[in-house]
């Protein structure tokens, strides 16, 4: 867990077993707001969260999915942060390249 992220994790894993249809939506709703809030935390870019939020939070999918990816928020294991951590080395070695270009030009 990086510093700033939310130490708590996901909302509700023993609510998953609830048959009720409202418990079901009300779970959905703590997760998504989890989720949004771990990507206000990370800060997840936009393009990321509209296509996932269309994807997944529609309530056409099981919350395990949306628990799987509050879990890997929560624990800094989530595919969209491994992604920005590329991106972010990419760029830091690409900026090491164009100064070590200009020094040795």
């Amino acid at each position: 867990n990086r510093g700033g992220a939310p130490a708590a994790g996901p909302p509700g894993r023993a609510m998953l077993r609830a048959d009720n249809g409202e418990k079901q939506k009300a779970l959905i709703a703590q997760l998504v707001e989890h989720i949004q809030m771990c990507w206000d935390t990370y800060g997840v870019p936009d393009h990321h969260r509209t296509l996932y939020a269309a994807k997944y939070f529609t309530g056409s999918f099981h919350p395990n999915v949306l628990l799987q990816e509050a879990d890997g928020l929560a624990g800094d294991t989530a595919p969209v942060l491994e992604v920005m951590r590329a991106i972010s080395s990419r760029e830091a070695a690409h900026s090491r390249l164009r100064l070590l270009e200009k020094v040795f030009a």
